[in-house]
């Protein structure tokens, strides 16, 4: 065959054989390149069906056209190496080695990581190019995917690829594809979609990483067997430097039920890509690289394997467990005992006294734990265990922000070395560790309480043939059996509360509300919403899960139901432990202003739980927010990191506080902290693009957001959109706007934001009739109440630009009697927007009494409270045009602020009009690209500053041309005017200013020529 020529094909050499055909390199003698051509076997030639797959293969592989797929030239017909009539595809040659070679299975894995990491996203581009065009590649494996001299990879072998919805080729009962990379659907001889190649990806995945395949055995039906019923051996038993994160992709990528498995490839792409910046970050030294765990001894390993094998053949065969083999279980942990380790000794831990972690209970079986039993049996024994007095039971939250700081994101498999240096990170004397196997309909439950210090086994329990519904009773058992345990010092047991009475009776309530935590740790706030919403319909007693729809509400914007949901919370607080008792309310008492009661409880939180870090958070931000002490707030947070120096909410709220204090190099150096611990979040950037925004460094400050939207294109989008708005790019405005969902957000403080379209674009325009109509029509729509007040706020200040003060009385009125009906509690409640327009109307008298009264209402020890009403009686001064008392009012506002906040357009002009020009100057140059959304303390608070920002912005150009006509500088007024009418040039309304700014540009111009 070598030499022959076939058509205008000439054989160079033999390159390999496979089930679907010989493969030779050959020279195309017409076009003059190298290529590979595969025939059909003679056997499969005369077969009309398999050559019909053939046809299609051709067809499908034909269509793809990208660089990580190896490229169809033609499909031909001619005489065969043997003389018989044959098929052939002519295919690119690719010069390097099959990434099987690379691999050397069997051996201890070769591949650095990063490489790995690269041939894996590159991989994955080629399926999911692939996929998009509705094709399924149905055979990847390493011997199918070749790596260039120049380390780029080519996926072989469309061979077996299907059409979507196009014919079937493969009989009922017959599987397609090379055994040990199958997919369990495929091994079944079941209908196959794009996840059975996200399946074998998966395969080949762990092959480089291990050097080893997952599930291949001596003989094909073992393989089979291990592929539907086995779970691969550990990453890190085979390479100690892959991350938590890999293996996490990997488990996800083999999940046995499809369901469970990456729907689309793009997904596990995306978080490919996201590891690999992580490692990116490591190498760089800013963040520190953990593997998932450290190698642990062969002979546990072994032990843990062979416990695995037990359980996973007893599943299928629905046998109950007995007792005996949970003891036994129970025994071989006393003789490994794998906590007993020389790195528990001396560790010199300063653990506060009898404090207990809980791990996650792992679910042993499959399928996957999908009723959450294992998350219920966790979250309940922490809160059945926190009544103990004495005890210090370490938070869920707390546990989860140590494992993903350490690289674990799989938290329901953690291996003991694993949870050794968990127990360390979080200064704990004890942990609790256990397994749940699930043999229906009962539940075998294995726990072992350990001495951190010591790795003494302090107890072992065993309790058996509890069904699901009886998961409170099994609780009540088990903390009963560990409180026995305990060290001395702890409460009697007698002094606790049976589990279902401090949190609920009802299974499936408990079940929606671990799914709901589950949820908002994601920042899934809907569906988290969703979830409580059905804990507290299932059970209307459930005092948490009112409490924690207090907070998805809150985070929605839904503030009227939240303070319900709130409400509902403390009438049932006796229903919960001391420690979410304390917690409900100190939120009740910030709902009601009660700072002096929010830091006495918080004070008390810190004493009796010294590891939460829950009231840190809330303490600071009172100071912040209440008090407009952000130098007590950022002693506050730095006090809550020494508690937990990984806290990511701490050192978030420590960069705002420290650049309110003016500091910026410390912001920034804590926001940099923060994006340490959250390398592949967006909030971290987020922040750092609020920090650069602060100190109006506009360019660092978009590169910061457009990093955080390319983590989650949804993310800080809006902020790009405002960016856009703000330098006259419509077209981008509106893009990012799309890219969110929405076009202005509601309470920056929360994250809250609407899904209405606001029309901000008109309003930057000066098109404020247009506007106006757009938000009348809105308003007649059906809107939450969060947006229904925005679109009242946007009307006030439209009505005011256009001077139409009886409307604008009209819906201040209307806006502080919604605020009144909703919340009693609010002092304020709209008030200050009526008497700004009551001024404005000219009735001085009716404005100033109104103003009066809410200075008297509010509490005087809220400082935020007492600022408020400084400005509106500075502004309302303004108004009435008593320019030298209005800056004095001004002034004592500005002097309460934090030395770092936002500027404000009324105190600019005031300053002007006072004759203080550099002062002036100084603020509208701030007011230039403020985007309104970066005050997280004051933003929404006063009159003329949330909904009147896009105007300000621009109105801040006029302004500065009179500040620098003041000053002589005509040409700086110049161009300042020309800004301020390039931007207003299709002004729809009549406004003094542009009129104003055209005859001073005239009148300047003049003197310029003559």
């Amino acid at each position: 065959m070598i030499g022959k020529t076939i058509l205008h094909y000439k054989i160079i050499e033999k390159l390999g054989e496979g089930g679907m055909g010989v493969v030779y390199l050959a020279e195309d003698t017409k076009l003059k390149r190298q290529v590979a051509i595969k025939f059909l076997p003679h056997h499969i030639s005369v077969n009309e069906e398999e050559k019909k797959r053939f046809e299609i293969e051709a067809q499908a592989a034909a269509a793809l056209n990208h660089p990580n797929i190896a490229t169809i030239y033609a499909i031909e017909e001619s005489d065969g190496p043997n003389g018989d009539w044959q098929m052939f595809i002519v295919m690119e040659y690719i010069e390097g080695k099959e990434l099987k070679t690379l691999v050397e299975t069997g051996h201890a894995p070769s591949l650095k990581i990063g490489d790995i990491i690269n041939y894996a996203i590159q991989i994955a581009e080629g399926l999911d190019a692939a996929h998009k065009k509705g094709i399924i590649h149905r055979d990847i494996k390493s011997s199918n995917i070749m790596i260039t001299n120049g380390g780029n990879v080519k996926i072989m072998d469309f061979g077996l690829a299907k059409i979507k919805g196009g014919l079937k080729l493969t009989k009922i009962g017959t599987t397609v594809g090379t055994i040990a990379y199958m997919s369990p659907e495929q091994a079944k001889g079941e209908e196959t979609d794009y996840r059975t190649d996200i399946w074998s990806f998966g395969v080949v995945l762990y092959e480089m990483l291990t050097g080893q395949l997952p599930f291949t055995r001596d003989y094909d039906q073992a393989t089979i067997y291990s592929i539907l019923n086995e779970t691969p051996v550990e990453l890190a038993h085979f390479n100690d430097k892959i991350t938590g994160e890999l293996e996490r992709i990997v488990v996800k990528a083999l999940e046995k039920d499809k369901e469970e498995r990456y729907q689309h490839i793009d997904e596990m792409l995306a978080d490919l890509r996201k590891e690999r910046k992580n490692l990116e970050y490591a190498s760089a030294g800013y963040v520190k690289k953990t593997p998932a765990s450290t190698v642990i001894s062969q002979s546990i390993k072994d032990n843990e394997s062979i416990q695995k094998k037990a359980e996973k053949k007893k599943y299928p065969l629905k046998i109950i467990i007995p007792a005996a083999i949970i003891i036994l279980i129970a025994a071989l942990f006393f003789i490994l005992n794998p906590f007993k380790s020389n790195e528990m000794q001396n560790t010199g831990l300063t653990s506060s006294a009898n404090s207990l972690a809980v791990m996650y209970f792992q679910n042993i079986p499959e399928p996957p734990d999908k009723n959450h039993t294992g998350d219920m049996l966790t979250n309940l024994l922490i809160t059945s265990l926190s009544q103990v007095k004495g005890l210090d039971v370490i938070s869920r939250e707390r546990l989860l922000e140590i494992e993903k700081d350490m690289g674990q994101t799989n938290i329901k498999e953690i291996p003991p070395s694993l949870a050794i240096k968990i127990a360390k990170e979080a200064r704990v004397t004890t942990i609790l560790t256990g397994s749940i196997l699930q043999i229906q309909p009962t539940l075998a439950v294995t726990t072992n309480l350990i001495n951190v210090q010591t790795g003494r086994v302090i107890g072992s329990q065993q309790l058996t043939n509890f069904t699901e519904n009886q998961i409170f009773n099994l609780v009540d058992s088990l903390s009963y059996l560990i409180r026995g345990n305990l060290e001395a010092g702890t409460q009697s047991s007698s002094e606790t509360k049976p589990v279902a009475d401090v949190t609920t009776s009802s299974p499936e309530a408990y079940r929606a509300f671990v799914e709901g935590l589950n949820l908002e740790a994601k920042l899934y706030h809907k569906e988290a919403n969703a979830a409580f919403e059905r804990a507290v319909s299932l059970d209307t007693n459930f005092a948490m899960a009112y409490a924690q729809l207090y907070w998805s509400q809150y985070i929605l914007g839904e503030t009227e139901a939240s303070q319900k949901s709130l409400h509902k919370a403390v009438e049932l607080s006796d229903r919960t432990t001391e420690k979410e008792r304390l917690a409900i309310l100190a939120l009740n008492y910030g709902l009601q202003n009660n700072i002096k009661k929010v830091i006495e409880i918080n004070n008390q939180r810190i004493k009796l739980y010294p590891h939460e870090i829950g009231p840190y958070v809330s303490l600071g931000w009172t100071y912040n927010r209440f008090l407009l002490d952000p130098k007590k707030g950022v002693d506050i947070f730095r006090d809550g990191l020494k508690v937990n120096p990984d806290a990511k909410n701490l050192w978030n709220q420590l960069s705002y506080s420290l650049a309110y204090n003016n500091m910026k190099q410390d912001a920034l150096k804590a926001v940099n902290h923060y994006i340490e611990l959250a390398p592949a979040e967006p909030n971290p950037y987020d922040t750092k693009g609020d920090i650069y925004s602060w100190f109006m460094d506009y360019d660092s400050s978009y590169a910061a957001y457009q990093y955080a939207t390319s983590l989650r294109s949804d993310y800080a989008a809006y902020k790009l959109g405002y960016y856009a708005l703000l330098r006259q790019n419509y077209g981008d405005a509106a893009k990012y706007f799309r890219m969110s969902g929405y076009s202005i957000s509601l309470d920056v403080t929360s994250g809250s934001t609407s899904a209405v379209s606001f029309p901000l674009i008109e309003t930057e325009k000066g098109q404020i009739k247009l506007a106006v109509n757009k938000l009348t029509e809105i308003l007649k729509s059906k809107l939450s109440s969060g947006e229904r007040e925005y679109a009242l706020l946007e009307m006030i200040h439209l009505f005011y630009e256009t001077a139409e003060y009886p409307e604008m009385l009209r819906y201040a009125k209307e806006y502080s009697s919604e605020l009144h009906q909703k919340n009693s509690l609010d002092k304020i409640y709209g008030r200050d927007y009526v008497a700004w327009a009551l001024v404005k109307n000219g009735k001085f008298q009716e404005a100033n009494n109104l103003v009066d009264n809410i200075d008297r209402d509010i509490n005087s020890s809220i400082t935020m409270s007492m600022a408020e009403t400084d400005y509106l009686s500075a502004l309302v001064s303004w108004e009435e045009g008593k320019l030298s008392i209005a800056l004095q009012k001004f002034r004592r506002f500005e002097h309460i602020l934090p030395p770092n906040h936002e500027p404000n357009i009324f105190y600019a002009i005031c300053l002007l009009k006072n004759g203080q020009i550099k002062e002036a100057v100084n603020e509208l140059q701030n007011l230039v690209y403020w985007q309104g959304t970066n005050d997280i303390y004051l933003m929404g608070k006063l009159p003329g500053e949330i909904a009147y920002w896009p105007i300000q912005s621009v109105k801040a150009h006029f302004w500065l041309g009179a500040a620098y006509l003041e000053q002589g500088k005509n040409a700086k007024a110049i161009l300042e005017y020309k800004k301020f009418l390039k931007i207003w040039k299709d002004a729809d309304f009549n406004s003094p200013e542009i009129k104003d700014a055209k005859a001073r540009v005239a009148k300047l111009e003049s003197k310029v020529v003559n």
